[in-house]
């Protein structure tokens, strides 16, 4: 069986650690004494240590809760990041090359006003254009380029795959042409 945890006592242990004291850690919280000594009973129980111990007419962490502080801290800042919306990045300050895998066609419809708008909006960006050649995800797996832009083949789960285009193909044959008489081929 997974064991579960109660987070929340991730924020109370913080608290209990900054303040060195179950009084004034219950007034940050806006708890009771009594409730945050029950916390505290919890919080020792499901670290399998005093946490805080006597020390005279204080109480003083444990090297456990020494060792403990820092990293409750960072899954508290990263759970408060979790929350956060993330700011647009200020495209003027990135300094970066980013590599593009397209075909001939798309290069060269889109490339140059894809360089222009890049250049005007983000002048520290370059791009670097690589043919492609077949549509296995590989390079892309590999870190070789930044974004694939085509057909693509087989890929998994760690490649974010959006449509920015479709494509409508037109067949032209001779007029005598047995296939004139099919109105639409399907693939």
């Amino acid at each position: 069986m997974i064991p579960t945890y109660d987070l929340n006592l991730l924020v109370s242990l913080d608290t209990l650690l900054t303040e060195n004291s179950v009084s004034r850690a219950a007034e940050r919280l806006g708890l009771s004494n009594s409730a945050m000594s029950r916390i505290l009973s919890r919080i020792r129980e499901t670290f399998g240590d005093p946490i805080l111990v006597r020390a005279g007419r204080s109480l003083v962490p444990t090297p456990r809760a020494m060792a403990l502080h820092e990293t409750v801290r960072h899954v508290l800042e990263g759970a408060e990041a979790l929350r956060m919306t993330p700011k647009a990045p200020n495209l003027k300050q990135i300094n970066r090359l980013f590599s593009i895998r397209a075909n001939e066609g798309f290069i060269f419809q889109y490339g140059g006003k894809l360089i222009e708008a890049i250049s005007r909006e983000a002048p520290g960006i370059r791009l670097r254009f690589a043919i492609k050649a077949e549509k296995k995800p590989n390079m892309l797996r590999d870190g070789q380029i930044d974004l694939d832009i085509g057909v693509l083949g087989e890929s998994g789960p760690e490649i974010r795959i959006q449509t920015i285009q479709r494509d409508n193909f037109i067949g032209v044959v001779r007029a005598d042409h047995p296939l004139r008489s099919l109105k639409t081929i399907s693939v």
